[in-house]
């Protein structure tokens, strides 16, 4: 299941802004600036597994909760 632009809520967005905050200044010495700032929240079940693939935009993996196995092929 997947929760779409989460930072229209206040909250989200608050966090989403702190967070990426941080990582924009990290990656500041390599990377662009942030244009557009969006969220997407994944809910998957326990032992999932979701195809390798890339996305057009930057992106990171945060895992709130449970662990989760990533392997590159």
């Amino acid at each position: 299941m997947v929760l779409k632009f989460v930072q229209q809520d206040r909250d989200y967005a608050e966090l989403l802004n702190r967070c990426l905050d941080e990582v924009e200044e990290a990656a500041a010495p390599f990377a662009q600036p942030m244009i557009r700032r969006a969220s997407f929240i994944f809910i998957t079940s326990p032992r999932s597994i979701t195809s390798y693939h890339t996305d057009p935009e930057y992106s990171f993996l945060l895992q709130v909760k449970g662990t989760k196995t990533i392997k590159h092929t």
